[in-house]
């Protein structure tokens, strides 16, 4: 059970952390203090929703099949952040009934997320300075057991307020917990230009179909080429093809 200087000392803690691996293990043990299991952390843009970076301590199994199913297109904690600071609750495996304001991948992941043996995840986002992009760290519970009445919530705030500074520093291919997430980051426009490209469609062509500029069209290229690290765009293509983000 912590203190009543839980965050002070969560904070000291965190701040004298001598290397990003520290750092993590830091983070861990006061998450262990609170009763959760593992975190989720990351940063997407709000122009685009695509996702900037991602580190997270949760199974490799589920973030696997989190990525190949495309989860995070439907991922209530990302997409209800990107627009505005919000704190989310979500109760896994209580979506077994389907109704209208849930979506087929919307269950499939708050399902697949209690068979990956989580109960309940407390999210929260944080809109950056420049107000371009959102931060937002996620809580994990393995049980849902009156877990609303067992932990001090402010503390819980508190924690993923931690989250979001520390975790969010001098991001690099190094940085423990890192998800590698390649061709998962497309925005969904990058994701559009290439999937016309991928039917043989010129420039001008995917302009028209999408209601842009071909200059825009063009840049949406370039992002999407130089968020791949391709050479050319189809290049881009073939990387998105393989990660099962295009199909023909």
């Amino acid at each position: 059970m912590y203190s009543n200087n839980f965050i002070i000392d969560a904070f000291t803690t965190m701040q004298n952390s001598r290397s990003e691996e520290e750092g993590w293990t830091s983070i861990h043990g006061i998450l262990q203090q609170i009763g959760a299991s593992h975190l989720v952390a990351g940063k997407a843009t709000k122009a685009d929703q695509s996702i900037l970076w991602m580190r997270t301590s949760m199974k490799d199994s589920w973030m696997e099949e989190y990525l190949d199913r495309q989860y995070y297109t439907a991922d209530t904690i990302i997409m209800n952040g990107i627009d505005r600071s919000a704190a989310i609750n979500i109760v896994c495996g209580d979506m077994l009934v389907p109704n209208e304001n849930q979506n087929a991948l919307e269950r499939q992941l708050n399902l697949g997320l209690k068979g990956a043996g989580y109960g309940e995840l407390h999210a929260k986002s944080f809109t950056t300075d420049d107000c371009l992009s959102t931060k937002f760290s996620t809580i994990c519970f393995e049980d849902h057991k009156d877990i609303l009445d067992s932990i001090n919530q402010v503390h819980v705030g508190q924690v993923q307020s931690l989250m979001s500074i520390f975790l969010g520093e001098n991001i690099s291919s190094q940085s423990p917990g890192l998800v590698k997430l390649g061709a998962h980051a497309l925005s969904g426009r990058e994701r559009d230009v290439l999937a016309y490209l991928s039917q043989g469609m010129m420039t001008a062509q995917i302009a028209e179909k999408l209601g842009l500029a071909d200059v825009t069209v063009n840049k949406h290229f370039n992002s999407a080429r130089k968020r791949l690290g391709a050479a050319t765009r189809e290049q881009a293509l073939a990387i998105a093809m393989a990660a099962g983000v295009i199909s023909l």
